[in-house]
């Protein structure tokens, strides 16, 4: 198998309301699966102190959202444009209203597990949806 480079580690946030999913659409101009559905996430910057201290950072910079880390789910990897990503899933509760930051994601919703099969995912998050479906953890 050939090498691949790391294209980021990012880590994600899991938000669940009433059985329904917290899911962002990526912006059209985005690099990587530009018009996809994603949770709230972002790459491990070296001024974070933590992965914990990431997730929190991208829920309150994507969404606006205060996002307290309960429990660690797992991890999932993907390639695109022939780099390797790896995201860190974090399940998690969130306070506050919803305020997108448009430079990023163009729209947010909340989905039942059946909902998530129409729609264009990106990276591993197809899978990371069906586990959490598995787990009983969303409708």
């Amino acid at each position: 198998m050939d090498q691949l480079p790391i294209g980021k580690i990012a880590s994600s946030a899991v938000i669940i309301e009433k059985g329904k999913l917290l899911l962002l659409k990526r912006a059209g101009h985005v690099l990587n699966y530009p018009g996809h559905w994603t949770f709230p996430s972002g790459g491990v910057e070296e001024t974070d102190s933590s992965i914990r201290d990431t997730v929190i950072r991208e829920v309150k910079e994507e969404v606006g959202l205060d996002f307290i880390p309960t429990k660690k789910w797992n991890f999932y990897e993907s390639i695109a444009n022939g780099k390797r990503y790896v995201a860190l899933i974090h399940l998690g509760v969130s306070s506050g209203k919803i305020k997108l930051q448009k430079e990023e994601v163009s729209a947010w919703q909340f989905f039942t597990y059946k909902e998530t099969k129409q729609l264009k995912l990106a990276f591993a998050y197809r899978e990371v949806i069906d586990d959490l479906h598995k787990a009983g953890l969303i409708e």
